[in-house]
């Protein structure tokens, strides 16, 4: 199932917007849903099978997503529960795999001249003198290089 479609449901159980599902929250969907059928065949399988079982479908529903065991279910508890990969976390693994593939000596550091010409490679518009006045800025000396973290970070702020 499509991850949007998993943190779309997420979002419509989250009544009150907060990013947690409460147990009245959960309740409420589940009086909502009514256990009908039209309704199950939108979920998720794991979540299907816990609205079926009628007895202690709600326990059942906690016990499942809320890993920290305070009664209510964080995004980040669904999340990881779905095995759903935050958009932030994957951009880091992609931007982790071009700094590897950049860093030849794997020193840790990559040089200004490799980042601006890989990331021209990639289509980015980027000039020597934009990323040496950001690495400036940043005071990360230019002969040394940038790490991992000031890389990821330079591309976030690009």
């Amino acid at each position: 199932m499509d991850e949007k479609i998993l943190l779309d449901q997420f979002r419509q159980m989250d009544k009150d917007g907060n990013g947690t599902l409460s147990k009245r929250e959960i309740r409420h969907c589940m009086k909502l849903s009514g256990f009908n059928e039209a309704f199950l065949t939108q979920l998720h399988p794991c979540f299907r099978s816990l609205f079926l079982k009628k007895k202690h479908t709600q326990q059942e529903f906690i016990k499942t997503f809320d890993l920290d065991g305070d009664g209510e279910i964080t995004l980040e508890e669904y999340e990881k529960v779905l095995n759903i990969v935050p958009k932030e976390e994957k951009e880091a693994a992609v931007w982790r795999s071009v700094f590897n593939d950049m860093d030849k000596d794997h020193s840790g550091k990559i040089c200004v001249s490799e980042v601006v010409s890989l990331l021209s490679e990639m289509g980015y518009d980027i000039q020597t003198t934009e990323l040496n006045e950001w690495m400036n800025r940043n005071k990360i000396n230019k002969d040394v290089g940038m790490d991992y973290q000031q890389f990821l970070n330079f591309m976030r702020r690009n």
